[in-house]
């Protein structure tokens, strides 16, 4: 056997430490995970990071027990716009039944305003205490509608008619089914204001809708404001008031 031939066990240590090192610098083992707030240079990279680990760690919507309009709102536009959430009623329990029941969460004691979004990477309100999360409709509504990763759900119209039937505290539920202009977008094709799909518009008017209702104490005699009310409800992965979502009923 030749001199050269003969290998040295501290030369091989020293061949293995390497090769393991550089593997598990390959790996990103041994590097800080990257997490919400972190800035890799690549904005849509963070994004689709932050939308994974909301997947993993949902955001938390905290809600008013029972079909409060805010709270409706908010739980609208978030399902409306598929972000991964858990809702976390507040108050005795009720409302907000979800189709994924699992995902619903009850908190009796609530100290703060509502609603209110928490989670990693969501900013505070102005003047909130640090982590307090969002905690006005507006800049829940608004802040979903920016991260949303493929749904989309337009803004604000502006429409007069709209304005004056939400003003109009003497307005019959019945009384708004002249102002469904359009269908939801899929399965449901149930009536929406707009020709081209969901908006905040609806997330407010099916609030208002729900609230006269029970106000009320009785169903719309309107099959058409019933199948609007349920299809927005459905839509957003809420249960249905009526049993009506489908088009061949409006």
């Amino acid at each position: 056997m030749r001199e050269d031939d003969v290998f040295d066990i501290d030369d091989k240590a020293g061949f293995v430490d390497d090769a393991l090192n550089a593997a598990w610098e390959r790996t990103g083992k041994g590097k800080k995970r990257w997490e919400p707030g972190d800035n890799t240079g690549d904005s849509l990279l963070d994004t689709r990071l932050l939308w994974s680990s909301w997947v993993l760690d949902p955001l938390e919507l905290r809600l008013r027990a029972g079909l409060d309009g805010d709270s409706l709102q908010a739980a609208l536009v978030f399902g409306w716009l598929k972000l991964p959430f858990t809702v976390v009623s507040c108050g005795d329990g009720t409302g907000f039944a979800r189709k994924d029941a699992v995902r619903i969460k009850v908190e009796i004691d609530v100290d703060g305003a509502l609603p209110r979004l928490t989670g990693k990477g969501v900013p505070t309100s102005p003047g909130g205490a640090e982590n307090e999360g969002l905690q006005s409709v507006s800049e829940i509504c608004s802040f979903a509608a920016g991260v949303a990763k493929n749904k989309v759900v337009a803004p604000a119209s502006g429409r007069g008619d709209l304005a004056a039937w939400l003003a109009d505290e003497a307005a019959s539920v019945e009384s708004f089914a002249p102002l469904l202009l359009g269908r939801i977008p899929g399965a449901s094709d149930a009536p929406c204001l707009h020709s081209w799909g969901l908006s905040v518009d609806d997330a407010v008017v099916v609030a208002a809708l729900v609230s006269r209702c029970e106000a009320n104490q009785r169903e719309p005699d309107d099959e058409k404001v019933k199948c609007y009310i349920d299809g927005c409800l459905e839509e957003a992965g809420l249960v249905g008031l009526f049993g009506l979502s489908s088009v061949d009923q409006a």
